[in-house]
């Protein structure tokens, strides 16, 4: 068993059984201290790192020790020279990006729901909040250095790689991954490379987005441009394919994505400040108050109890995108009953919808019946107008017959003329003034009397009574046929083996930890945001519609697929797995709870309106009277005018 001296003390440090190993140490228990273990190099650190680790050690603290796997003690051969150190042991915990997908937060975090990513992120802005706090910066931002745990606790790990100062020195972090490199750091080289907070924080806001939006990358959109738009162009031009700016960039959010406004205006904002404008980024302490005041103005969907999304958004923004994209995105751990127990008795509550009586029948409105003008108005005098009508109409005919007496057949055209003129001069003019204002009268009268006669429709007739009573006589068929529903969803199940089989077994196949020929970081990324993740997600028609991925890229990829779905064997022997029976239940459960809901109140909801229609009648009725006597002397008094 090997044994170590510690760097600063006498204390030794007898090394256990191994945990991990990596390309440049492992991890190993350390006996008699079940809350540390020991990172040993595989070959011995050059000087500047090993200076580096005793510095890092030298300003441990109990801030840096809860967020980080830090330095803590070093560890030195039988040379004296340092060849590891211990480190905070760290309990279970998964890679954050298992919790970014919903098919990986599936398996690592089947109870996840929207609520524990938004504490997720505020614990990741939390851990750069203190690291900055203390003069440090992480430099190589990635969700490798990210663990989390069920409880949602955030641990940053390979601590020995992050920029530190210490008295007055600064030791650089040497490597950075490209996706979440701040623009004005693309395309230079890490070694020696000076980072402040601000670079941190593109990191940062990469991340807090991937755990919002399902491990999409903020710069993984639909370029509208011409040639190629790989991840890393589109951040140095500041290409970011969300937020209302989004079209003045050439880009667009790929399909089956969230709106971020969805998670309100403060949350959009910082990420148009992180990705879109040049100037500073927010910092992990604003993200974090933003964060904590999303978390608490969540609501529950109220479709689906296993969705969360802020309260000022009128409708759930998860559900259209499962209904999209068939992917269940939050709610994945499910009890497994055997079977779907419908135990209400609905007899009572049906039995209170039909034995209450409807209203009387409506009685007719006052458009509909013959208008008697209201005792005790003056009306509009029609006979002047009138009499001058008849007068000239008269005149008219009197004088052709005369001409006829008088000339015979052989009236010429000048005389009729003369007649029709004449005629025309006793014609009563309207005066244009007086027939405007009556004209716009009528349209006010008449706009008044439709509001009433709509207020009538919603509150005073029995279509809402009868309206309604055929939407619980359908919910109370529906519930009655919940059981048969779940017979027919299981023998659905039964028949869709093979392909459920098949799907399961391809799903364990993840790009990311793939080696395909021209896929690397930036492109997985770019498939993960098209919902592209997994052997069974690759499909050729889906990924033609991917901007950049030509033939060659979608013949690679398919053969990926190709190359797993051989070794692929149905067994028809295999049950269905509990997990999809439950899902079934879980969701005619659902159902049941909504209909019986609808049962429950819509008895209470039926005798309400038998008892308020009849009330609202006697209120509008003198209303709609006097709104139709008004526009029928309205109407008087422009054929008066």
């Amino acid at each position: 068993m090997a044994s170590f001296r510690s760097a600063t003390s006498t204390q030794a440090y007898a090394l256990g059984p191994e945990l991990a190993r990596g390309g440049e140490g492992a991890i190993h228990l350390v006996e008699g201290f079940k809350d540390l273990v020991a990172k040993v190099y595989l070959k011995p650190p050059e000087p500047a790192k090993a200076e580096k680790i005793r510095a890092m050690t030298a300003v441990a603290n109990a801030e840096l020790l809860k967020i980080a796997a830090w330095p803590q003690d070093g560890l030195l051969g039988r040379d004296g020279k340092l060849v590891g150190f211990v480190m905070p042991r760290i309990g279970s915990r998964s890679d954050a990006h298992e919790l970014y997908s919903p098919r990986s937060r599936a398996t690592s975090f089947p109870e996840a729901d929207f609520r524990f990513l938004v504490h997720v992120a505020g614990n990741v802005a939390r851990a750069f909040a203190t690291l900055h706090a203390a003069g440090h910066i992480i430099g190589d931002v990635n969700h490798g250095h990210m663990l989390v745990g069920g409880d949602g606790r955030v641990v940053m790990i390979d601590a020995d790689s992050f920029q530190v100062s210490v008295a007055g020195k600064l030791y650089t972090c040497d490597v950075g991954v490209p996706l979440f490199t701040a623009p004005e750091l693309q395309n230079r080289p890490f070694r020696g490379l000076q980072r402040t907070p601000d670079h941190d924080s593109f990191g940062l806001a990469v991340m807090i987005f991937h755990l919002l939006m399902m491990g999409r990358h903020p710069f993984a959109g639909v370029w509208q441009g011409t040639g190629d738009m790989p991840i890393e162009r589109a951040i140095v031009e500041r290409r970011y394919a969300y937020g209302a700016g989004a079209a003045q960039r050439q880009m667009k959010p790929p399909p089956g994505t969230a709106p971020v406004a969805s998670f309100g205006p403060a949350i959009e904002a910082l990420f148009e400040r992180a990705f879109a404008k040049a100037g500073s980024r927010p910092t992990a302490r604003a993200w974090v108050d933003v964060l904590e005041a999303l978390k608490r103005g969540l609501v529950k969907c109220g479709s689906n109890d296993a969705h969360f999304h802020a309260s000022h958004v009128g409708s759930c923004p998860w559900c259209p995108i499962e209904r999209a994209t068939g992917v269940r995105l939050f709610g994945t751990k499910l009890s497994t009953t055997a079977a779907l127990e419908l135990p209400i008795d609905i007899g009572i509550l049906w039995s209170r919808i039909m034995q209450t009586s409807p209203p009387p029948p409506d009685p007719p409105i006052p458009s509909t019946a013959a208008w008697s003008p209201p005792v005790g108005v003056d009306l509009p005098n029609l006979w002047p107008k009138r009499l001058r009508k008849g007068g000239s109409l008269f005149m008219a005919a009197a004088t052709v017959a005369a001409c006829n007496t008088v000339l015979g057949d052989d009236i010429p055209a000048l005389a009729y003329l003369g007649i029709l003129a004449a005629a025309y001069s006793l014609w009563p003019r309207p005066d244009c003034a007086k027939l405007a204002a009556a004209t716009a009268e009528i349209k006010l009268k008449q706009a008044r009397y439709e509001t009433l006669k709509k207020q009538w429709g919603s509150e005073a007739s029995t279509v809402a009574f009868h309206t309604l009573k055929q939407q619980l006589e359908m919910a109370h068929s529906q519930l009655k046929g919940l059981p048969a529903e779940r017979t027919r969803l299981l023998d659905e199940l039964q028949r869709g083996q093979e392909k459920i089989q098949r799907r399961k077994y391809l799903e364990r196949f993840r790009i990311r930890n793939a080696t395909i020929p021209d896929i690397g970081p930036s492109r997985r990324a770019t498939l993960a945001a098209f919902g592209i993740e997994t052997a069974w997600d690759i499909k050729q028609g889906a990924i033609h519609r991917i901007p950049g991925f030509g033939p060659v890229l979608v013949s690679n990829l398919m053969e990926f697929r190709r190359a797993h779905e051989a070794n692929f064997r149905f067994n028809p022997a295999l049950p269905i797995d509990p997990a999809d029976i439950a899902q079934i239940d879980a969701q005619l459960r659902r159902r049941q709870g909504e209909l019986v809901e609808q049962l429950r109140s819509g008895a209470g909801k039926l005798s309400s309106l038998s008892t308020d229609v009849p009330s609202a009648r006697a209120r509008l009725l003198p209303l709609m009277q006097q709104a139709w006597d008004e526009v029928q002397i309205a109407t008087l008094k422009q054929a008066a005018a």
